[in-house]
């Protein structure tokens, strides 16, 4: 087995662990109780290059008196592209109160949208295919 048939097989295996953990993490927030937070920070970055814009959104939130600031908006992914990313930042706006949904087990997990996604889906696949593309074919 070639080293390009590694490496295309390890990226596949990744993907298929990601979407696995991404679907988990969505199930099990589907269950956490809820608790109010207020938006600390919400931005999009545009890189230069149009490419590689980001988003960051923090939130602050209380469980038994204690503190914490979370940093998932969901489990099932950011959106890829730009003008989504900016609509996310907007809905999310500092100062805006929100709903927070937090891991009873450890209330420092939390996060703000757990509607069920199958975002994952396309993430397995697509792993799947590397795995079988290293495996039967020629690379």
């Amino acid at each position: 087995m070639t080293l390009m048939k590694l490496v295309v097989i390890a990226c596949g295996l990744l993907l298929i662990g990601a979407a696995w953990w991404s679907a988990t993490m969505n199930a099990k927030a589907a269950d956490w109780p809820e608790t109010r937070g207020v938006i600390a920070l919400s931005e999009h970055r545009q890189a230069t290059d149009g490419d590689n814009d980001s988003v960051r959104i923090e939130f602050d939130y209380e469980v038994a008196g204690q503190r914490h600031r979370g940093t998932t908006v969901s489990y099932a992914g950011l959106p890829a592209q730009s003008g989504e990313k900016a609509a996310l930042v907007a809905r999310y706006p500092v100062g805006r109160e929100v709903k927070v949904y937090y891991d009873a087990a450890d209330p420092g997990r939390a996060v703000l949208e757990r509607a069920p996604s199958r975002a994952w889906m396309a993430a397995a696949l697509m792993g799947l295919v590397l795995v079988a593309l290293g495996l039967f074919r020629d690379i």
